[in-house]
């Protein structure tokens, strides 16, 4: 299974910055009693088990239903340490297959070596509302920030 998954996901997983971040992550909301089952889903997310919306379930259950909590707590470990791997992971789940930077990158330098700078283009000028003439109503143009008068 190990094996299976993308090099990113197997760094992420073994990663020492990982486990220090999840350390500063327990110590900012005090939960450091709970790290091991906490670093237990984590894994499972890396490694494919469990999907990042059910971890999210799962940690309210560690954490007694505290929603603040686990709110704040789900943020951190998702901004530290599935954000940097969220391509890979939607690959694993979903089969969204990342789209390939090299590539891209190649792209945009021929492109831009190919294509020949836009003429810059004057814009055109809005036609002037013509005046009424004698005996028609003018037009009243609505302004929509406008509150009405009662």
């Amino acid at each position: 299974m190990y094996e299976q998954l993308p090099p990113p996901l197997q760094e992420a997983i073994f990663s020492q910055e990982n486990a220090k971040t999840f350390a500063q992550i327990c110590q900012r909301h005090n939960i450091a009693d709970k790290s091991q089952v906490i670093a237990k889903y984590i894994g499972r997310v890396l490694l494919g088990l469990l999907p990042v919306e059910d971890f999210r379930i799962k940690l309210e259950e560690i954490l007694n239903f505290e929603e603040k909590l686990s709110k704040e707590v789900f943020h951190d470990i998702n901004r530290f340490i599935f954000l940097p791997v969220k391509a890979e992971l939607n690959q694993i789940y979903y089969g969204i297959q990342p789209p390939p930077q090299a590539k891209e990158e190649e792209k945009e330098s021929e492109e831009a070596e190919i294509k020949p700078p836009e003429p810059i283009s004057e814009q055109p000028e809005k036609p002037e509302p013509k005046a009424p003439e004698v005996g028609e109503k003018p037009i009243r143009q609505t302004d929509q920030y406008r509150e009405p008068i009662e």
